[in-house]
């Protein structure tokens, strides 16, 4: 794809505006991250594939240990608006209209939460390298 890429757009290159050696380097480059980003665009695709027609109902993650314990570290109102968007599926208006709370605190709500929940993860995982590190 490079090669091809190269070959077809050699006619762009102006020798006035820099060496043929930066021409092909940015080309490369641009090449390059095009293909990260394509495949990164490919794995968040596959994993939020869900599909929200079917009948099964998504896994309880509210009662497992691990997520349990992290979310009912927060605090009851956090807890309400990350209960409702993240693993029922809400957005923010809906949760906002079923929690009777302005958008604006809702959003506040959900960032403030995971603010928390990322600093309550972080501080577990720490603690789970130093362990086992010994």
């Amino acid at each position: 794809m490079l090669l091809s890429k190269i070959w077809l757009n050699s006619q762009q290159y102006d020798p006035a505006q820099g060496r043929l050696f930066t021409w092909l380097l940015t080309i490369t480059r641009n090449v390059g991250l095009d293909e990260l980003r394509a495949r990164k665009v490919e794995q968040k695709r596959s994993v939020c594939s869900y599909d929200w027609t079917d009948e099964v109902s998504a896994p309880d993650l509210l009662e497992g240990t691990l997520t349990g314990s992290l979310i009912s570290s927060l605090a009851p109102n956090y807890q309400a608006v990350v209960a409702l968007m993240y693993y029922q599926g809400f957005t923010s208006q809906e949760a906002a209209k079923k929690l009777k709370l302005p958008l604006g605190t809702v959003k506040t709500r959900v960032r403030t939460a995971l603010q928390q929940l990322r600093a309550q993860f972080n501080a577990d995982i720490r603690q789970y390298q130093t362990v086992s590190s010994f």
